[in-house]
Order: structure tokens, then sequence, then C-alpha cells
């Protein structure tokens, strides 16, 4: 399948994750609230953006509200991680969409599913989420909207690209009222801060009332807060802090990252309510465009990426044409390829070139597949395997046993090779550069000299065990008695009378 996010659409294909079973029922948001009477140790992390309430540009009084969102993986730790639009209605009931990644109910992984949630007003603890199937928001690196929006008689209906998922029962509630909508990155019934979240790419976060149609948010501000665990808990345990950011993507109004890797401005505290702006953006008076290189000189495009000013200040991309940047020094500090950072030290002065190109430690490897006892290439195997971010790259060798996957980032890998005919074999290599591997397994030819060399020593085993029952039973036969052997030492000479008879002639 081709992704917006990746190029090499002959290698990379969307992950299928089939392992997980059914997913961990595990509430999301609503903000602040405890999701769960037990155990008392367990957090909700939310970062986002959200709209104002007063004002010019506020987006309050919704009856409908959605965002789009780009599908990335996270490797949960017991916990829900999701990505969702919601908010408030006018008698504070809440209403929420998106996708997540978190666990099964056989604690595997449980990728990248839709989900929908409601609280009804003064119950925060009502229902368990409504979850899609795992995939069901994939290919991971696509782009998703979701929306929630009042349908009639206070029910809220929930969809995805468009397509109903479902609907509550009547919330009581027909608009948000006071509330404007937020859209969200979760971590959910945690037991510690320390899970990378994303960070994932939000965007076009709009609304709709019942005087207009629909129509984007045209201001917002940063959202910082954490579920509490049960106050019956005495005392009630205190959450650690809230380690995730979201920040605004370069010149783009509208357009956010939220999650990990976004450091916050010091002394930032948790609270309900949307805090810094975040859009409109001004207008940096420069312009610039970026080009990265893998260590072969060819070209990707990273997930998103991140610029440090000499005094701190850091600016982000998620695209790399015609940018707009202020004046001053920037060195590279993050390029995310497949969930990894490759970034390589150089930076970029500004006022000066237009176009800047960056190396990156994107490499190749290549796999040589030969057979573990003719020593031959195996033609026609194919190799497999996963990379950090949960796609997948495969490849079938050529004529004389190679294959190369390009355009890796430094991870730990698994290589699962398929000869025709022949045995599969696995692999695990940490791959930090350019490598070429050698794979030995059982091809046909293996297999072919194993069954001669197999026929071979049988025959010979056998005739050996033939000869050996032929000398046993000729030990085991009686033997014949020995001929008689006269003494002739104690024959005595016999005297012979001959009587001559007259006319007889001897």
């Amino acid at each position: 399948m081709i992704l917006e996010a990746f190029p090499l659409v002959e290698l990379f294909s969307q992950t299928v994750l089939t392992r997980g079973g059914k997913p961990v029922l595990i509430p999301e948001g609503p903000y602040g609230a405890a999701a769960t009477s037990t155990p008392v140790d367990h957090y909700w992390f939310q970062t986002g953006a959200m709209g104002y309430s007063s004002g010019l540009s506020a987006s309050s009084d919704y009856t409908a509200a959605n965002v789009t969102i780009r599908t990335v993986f996270d490797k949960v730790n017991n916990d829900a991680h999701s990505y969702w639009v919601g908010g408030y209605i006018s008698n504070g009931a809440f209403i929420q969409v998106g996708y997540l990644n978190e666990v099964s109910t056989t604690d595997q992984p449980y990728c990248c599913a839709w989900f929908y949630e409601y609280f009804p007003a003064n119950n925060s603890t009502c229902c368990d989420p409504v979850i899609g199937l795992e995939g069901s928001a994939g290919p991971i690196g696509s782009w998703h909207t979701y929306t929630m929006a009042h349908t009639g008689n206070g029910v809220w209906s929930f969809y995805m690209d468009g397509r109903q998922l479902g609907s509550s029962p009547d919330l009581g509630a027909t608009n948000s009222g006071s509330w404007a909508p937020a859209a969200i990155a979760e971590v959910a019934q945690a037991t510690t801060n320390t899970d990378i979240l994303g960070p994932a790419e939000f965007k076009d976060l709009s609304f709709r009332t019942p005087v207009s149609g629909w129509q984007p948010v045209e201001s917002a501000g940063t959202f910082l807060y954490y579920g509490k665990p049960p106050a019956s808990s005495n005392p009630p345990p205190v959450p650690p802090p809230n380690p995730y950011w979201v920040v605004e993507v370069e010149g783009q109004d509208n357009d956010f990252l939220v999650g990990s890797y976004l450091p916050q401005p010091p002394n930032t505290i948790p609270s309900q309510y949307p805090g810094a702006l975040l859009w409109p953006t001004s207008t940096p008076p420069y312009t610039i465009s970026f080009v990265f290189l893998d260590n072969q000189s060819s070209p990707f495009t990273p997930s998103w990426v991140s610029l440090r000013y000499a005094a701190g200040n850091r600016i982000y991309y998620t695209s790399y044409s015609s940018q707009r940047i202020d004046s001053g020094s920037w060195a590279v500090d993050r390029v995310v390829w497949h969930s990894v950072n490759v970034a390589t030290p150089g930076s970029v002065s500004v006022p000066g070139p237009t176009d800047v190109t960056f190396h990156a430690n994107v490499f190749s490897v290549t796999l040589k597949v030969i057979g573990i006892i003719s020593g031959l290439p195996l033609r026609g195997a194919s190799v497999l395997t996963y990379l950090p971010d949960s796609l997948n790259a495969s490849v079938r060798v050529d004529s004389s046993g190679e294959a190369s996957l390009t355009q890796f980032p430094a991870a730990s890998y698994l290589f699962h090779i398929t000869v025709p005919y022949g045995v599969p074999v696995s692999l695990r290599q940490n791959i930090t550069q350019s490598s070429l591997l050698t794979v030995k397994a059982f091809g046909i030819t293996d297999l072919g000299i194993i069954v001669l060399l197999s026929i071979t020593i049988a025959v010979l085993v056998t005739g050996l065990s033939v000869r050996r029952e032929r000398i046993r039973i000729a030990r085991l036969a009686p033997s014949p008695p020995p001929p008689a052997v006269m003494n002739c030492a104690r024959l005595r000479p016999t005297k012979v009378i001959w009587a001559l008879t007259p006319g007889v002639v001897f």
C-alpha cells in the first residue's frame, strides 16, 4: 500500500496485526476524571490542543467536531495510547472518537484500532470504550478523519472517514454549550510516566454549530492534564509529572505534533483549560527547503524533524519544501524515520542558502542466502523483517542469492527467510550501519545432498550389517567331524599265499 510518509512503496506495507485477540477495555478520558476504581496507582496523562470558549475565535457551542490524525505505532506497556477528538457537551456528558494502540486480553500488542467512548453526565465511569478490529485505523503513516456529531434526540454518532462507527444513547444534550473541542493524545491506565507516546500529527481541527456549516478552529491553545486516581484511596497517590507536550508545525495553522520528544516550557502547570496560544502562528520572514539523504545519497522523507536555535528554541516541520524560518543558526535536533531519530550533526544559517541538504544515519542491509551444505545461492528465497514503527519490509533474493533492503534506521531486526522447498530460518541482528549478512539455510539442493548421503550411508550400513550377520551365522554353525586318518606305523604286513594253478596266467 502506498503510504504518504514513506516513499519505499516497493518494500513497505502495512503490518497485519492479528496476534492480539481481543483488546483490553481501558477507558480513555474525560479530562482529569478517574476512570477506574482499582487499582489506585493508575494514571491518565493527556496532552493536546483545545479551542477557546469565548472571544471572536471561539469554537464553543458545537454540534459536531472532527480532526484528521496520522496513524502512528506505539509500544504500549500494559496500558493504552490513544489519539482523539472529544469534549464535554452542555450538560457535562463527555464524548470522544479516535484511534488507539493498547494490549490485548492475552497481553499482546493490539495496534491501531478506531474507538469511541461516551460518559453520561455525572457518571464519568459509566461505559467501556467501543473498539474496532486490530489494524482498523491503519495503515501506519496514513491520515484519517474522526468525527463526532449530534444526530438527533440527544444521540451523538461517531465516524471515521465519513463511515459511521456507532452511536451513543440519549446523552441529554444537543450541543456543547460553553465547551470547545479538543484534540488529545493520551496514555491511559498507566503506572508510570515513561511510555513513549507518538508523537502523532494532528491537523484541521474543525467544528460545526447549529447556525453554521463546518469551519476550522481559528485559534487554539496548549492543553496538559492527567487523570487522577480515585479519591477513595487515603491518602490519594500523587500523580507523577505529565511529560508530554504539543507543538505547532512551523508556519502552519491548525497542524501540530502531540506526544513524546517535544520539550515542555519550564514551569508548565497542568490545567483543564487551554493555555498558551498554538495558532494562529506568526509568519517567519525567510523561506527554506530541506532535502534528507541516506548514506547512499538517496532521498527520503522523514515523518517529522526539529531544528534547535542557539538560544534553545526549537522549530518543527512535517513537510520540507518552501518552509518558513526565522534568522539565526539552526542545528538539526531530530530527524524521525520509522520512529527512530536518524539525525547526524548538521546546521544551517539563515539568511543563507535556500536549499539545504542533510545526511542521516539511514542505510541499506544486504542479505546473501546460501545453502548450508552446498554453499550455492538459494534463488527464490524471500526475506521479511519488521521496522521499529511496526511496518514490514520484504524482498526476494536475486539469482546470486542476494537481497537488499534499503533505507533502514539503526535498530535490532529479526529477519525471517523462507526458502522454496526448503527449511525456513530466522536471524536476529543489531544493525547500526550498512551491512552484508550471510544467512545459511537448507535449500532443495542441500536436502537432496542429505537424502543421497543418507541413502548411501544406509546402503553401506546395510551391507556391513549383512556381512557381519553372515560371519556370525558361520561362527554359530556346527563343525563336521574330522576325516579318519590311518596310522601306518601300526599296520603289519600280511602274508599272502598265492596258489599257482597250472594254466593260469597272472
